[in-house]
């Protein structure tokens, strides 16, 4: 016996999938249209409906203080004014109270004076309660 040989016929095929990819995808971007501009007329809806709360964003905000956040607007000037008076302190000769007994000289000359003994420092006083105890 002979196996039985397949049909030819094209009226026995099962029928072609007529349904086409462009179709679906038609579909699927109508649908995403359409959601984009309801969101959008909902957002607009809202924003007409609810009233100005005066909120601003971080950015606008500190445009408008033209300065970054947390800096003075002339900080970097006092920094500048306050870093130059000691400065000159330092590299200069003066005293330190009215009665002449304390003085203050360079930084630099301090130094050299240290190194050849012509500068006698005076730590001060000890206090009574060191004194006590010795």
């Amino acid at each position: 016996m002979t196996p039985p040989q397949p049909n030819h016929d094209p009226s026995s095929m099962p029928e072609p999938n007529s349904f086409a990819a462009w179709w679906v995808a038609a579909v699927g971007l109508g649908l995403l249209g359409l959601i984009a501009v309801v969101l959008l007329g909902l957002a607009t809806g809202l924003q007409l409906l609810l009233p100005d709360t005066g909120l601003v964003d971080a950015e606008t905000e500190w445009s408008r203080a033209e300065s970054s956040p947390g800096v003075m607007p002339n900080q970097a000037y006092a920094r500048r004014a306050y870093q130059s008076r000691w400065n000159e302190r330092l590299e200069s000769y003066g005293w330190q109270d009215d009665q002449h007994s304390i003085a203050h000289v360079p930084v630099d000359r301090a130094m050299e004076m240290m190194v050849d003994q012509e500068f006698q420092v005076s730590w001060g006083e000890p206090k009574r309660e060191d004194t006590e105890r010795e």
